[in-house]
């Protein structure tokens, strides 16, 4: 069954940032049909996107302390009242994440947060003295080196560590020329 749905006089397309602000408007018409997508520069809607990292945590107040002694972060949003336990916004760096309870938890073998930096040696040095904890690092073949938790080799240098909630992180340091 085929629905008739009424066009509307006036279109909009606006860019808006996380917390639903417009940042610009991209495109305006006030006839439906010479609407194009097409033209509408996609550079400039992406040049006003931020990015949010989700973190699946089982304990917020550990996470909260965590995300905010060891790695620096600064609680934004926090739910509250029955909500309380289930999400929370902050900001790492200028990067934002939201750490989320999830009835389920997926298995997670890859480190999907990753914190790029100019020196990772210093970096996880500076971490491991708030009490993070580094994995034993591991020769990543021919021309890479291994000091402590930290890996060296060709394409990057980098270190491992997991947040109290299980998950994995990556630092690391893009080679200085790339």
């Amino acid at each position: 069954m085929a629905v008739d749905i009424p066009k509307p006089s006036y279109v909009s397309l606006y860019s808006l940032d996380y917390s639903g602000r417009v940042r610009n408007q991209c495109a305006t018409t006030n006839n439906i049909n010479e609407f194009d997508l097409s033209k509408i520069s996609l550079g400039t809607m992406a040049a006003s996107v931020d990015f949010v990292t989700l973190i699946p945590i089982r304990n917020m107040s550990r996470a909260v302390r965590f995300y905010s002694k060891q790695l620096g972060g600064k609680v934004t949003m926090r739910g509250t009242g029955e909500m309380r336990n289930s999400w929370c916004s902050m900001k790492i760096a200028q990067h934002h994440v939201w750490l989320v309870a999830p009835d389920k938890r997926e298995k997670r073998n890859l480190a999907y947060m990753t914190l790029i930096v100019k020196d990772a040696k210093r970096y996880v040095k500076s971490l491991q003295r708030r009490g993070v904890r580094f994995q034993k690092g591991e020769s990543m073949g021919p021309g890479s080196t291994v000091e402590g938790p930290v890996v060296s080799a060709p394409y990057g240098t980098s270190a491992f560590f997991k947040d109290p909630e299980g998950n994995l992180w990556m630092v690391f340091e893009i080679p200085r020329g790339m």
